[in-house]
C-alpha cells in the first residue's frame, strides 16, 4: 500500500496528543463530595456504575480523527487485474502521399486492409465462451446436447476463434469430455440462488 499524499500522515500525531490530554484531564478532575445520610439510597438511585460509557464519545471522536487522517493521505493499492477485452484505436493518414502506388494498389488501400485484419487477429487469441448450456430432462440422451454444442463451436469457428471454454457442472463433464473438452482448472464451488454448485472450467482447441 502507498499514499498519494503521505505528508498528511503527520496529522496522525494529533491522535496520541489528544488522547494524552484527555487522560490527563480526567485524572486531574476531582469528584465533588456531597454528604448524604443514607448511602444505600444513593446507590439505588444512581444505579450500577459504568465508567466506560463516559469515555466512549471521546474515544469515537479520536478514532474518527485517526481514520480521517489516513483517508486524507489517499491510500492506494496497485494490483494486476485480468481483462478479457481490448480497445484498438487506428489512425490513418489521408494526405496526398497515401495515393502513392509503391504498395499495391496504393498506400491508403493497403493501410485499410491491414486495419481490417487487426480485429480478426485479436479475436482468434481469446477463447469463445459457451455459457448457460442446458438440456431439458425430457430430451436427454437424444443427442440434443451434442447438437447444441456443435452449433456453438461452428459459430465460434466462423467468428475466427481457435478455442472454446465453459464452466461445466459435474453432471455435464462426461458429455464435454466425449466432445473433446478437457479440464483446465481444479473444480470450484459457486453459490447459485443459495445452493452451492461445483463447477469446473473446461476448454477445447479447434483443429
Amino acid at each position: 500500500m502507498s499514499f498519494d499524499q503521505s505528508y498528511l500522515l503527520l496529522g496522525l500525531l494529533a491522535v496520541p496528543i489528544l488522547l494524552a490530554a484527555y487522560l490527563w484531564q480526567t485524572r486531574r478532575r476531582k469528584p465533588a463530595a456531597v454528604r448524604y445520610s443514607n448511602v444505600a439510597l444513593v446507590r439505588t438511585a444512581v444505579g450500577p456504575s459504568r465508567r466506560w460509557r463516559r469515555h466512549l464519545p471521546v474515544a469515537l471522536v479520536i478514532a474518527s480523527l485517526g481514520l480521517l487522517g489516513v483517508a486524507a493521505a489517499r491510500p492506494q493499492v496497485k494490483a494486476d487485474v485480468p481483462i478479457s477485452s481490448s480497445t484498438v484505436i487506428l489512425a490513418l493518414d489521408v494526405s496526398g502521399s497515401m495515393c502513392a502506388t509503391d504498395v499495391e494498389p496504393n498506400r491508403l488501400s493497403a493501410a485499410q486492409a491491414a486495419g481490417l485484419a487487426i480485429p480478426e487477429t485479436l479475436v482468434s487469441n481469446d477463447p469463445a465462451r459457451i455459457r448457460a448450456m442446458y438440456t431439458d430432462p425430457d430430451f436427454t440422451r437424444q443427442g440434443v446436447g451434442r447438437m447444441v454444442l456443435q452449433l456453438c463451436e461452428d459459430a465460434a469457428r466462423c467468428a475466427g476463434f481457435r478455442s472454446a471454454t465453459m464452466m461445466a457442472t459435474m453432471a455435464g463433464v462426461p458429455l464435454y469430455r466425449a466432445c473433446g473438452y478437457v479440464e483446465a482448472e481444479p473444480p470450484v464451488t459457486d453459490n447459485i440462488d443459495g445452493v452451492d454448485v461445483p463447477l469446473v472450467r473446461m476448454e477445447k482447441r479447434f483443429d
